[in-house]
């Protein structure tokens, strides 16, 4: 999704190189079995209480005890097996910003950055999406914190 989505930005910036990664946790990973379509393209799979160990468990020849093997599975995917603390969650995230719920948020990032979500919450994704058919990405977030 981020090629298709940036692919024609990236080209017309100068920047033919720039590798996007698709960023998920462990949790979605394990939710919809997608761990082989994962290791296709650049990715970071970040550890999630109760599903960390179920991915790795379906990752065939990687041993823990050796840190470059799942690099020899997938170069361009890294998996972050430290869970991160408590129960952070974009999902859980993107709800509280539907719900104005300041206090869920709070709980989830720093008071600027959930003040500033909130403020732009109507843009964050119909306007990115529709504004990138024209290659603009950055277009479509340049007034987004005024």
């Amino acid at each position: 999704m981020i090629t298709r989505l940036l692919a024609s930005e990236f080209k017309t910036s100068g920047s033919p190189d720039v590798v996007g990664f698709d960023v998920k946790g462990a949790d979605v990973v394990a939710k919809y079995n997608s761990l082989r379509h994962e290791m296709q393209h650049p990715c970071v799979i970040i550890g999630r209480s109760g599903s960390t160990a179920e991915v790795l468990a379906g990752l065939p020849g990687y041993d823990k005890q050796s840190p470059t093997s799942l690099a020899a599975l997938a170069p361009e995917c890294f998996f972050v097996e430290e869970e991160l603390p408590g129960d952070v969650s974009s999902t859980k995230l993107r709800a509280a910003l539907d719900a104005s719920d300041e206090v869920a948020i709070s709980s989830f990032c720093p008071r600027r950055v959930g003040e500033y979500l909130l403020q732009v919450r109507g843009t964050l994704y119909a306007e990115a999406c529709s504004d990138t058919s024209s290659g603009d990405v950055a277009a479509a977030h340049s007034g987004a914190a005024d």
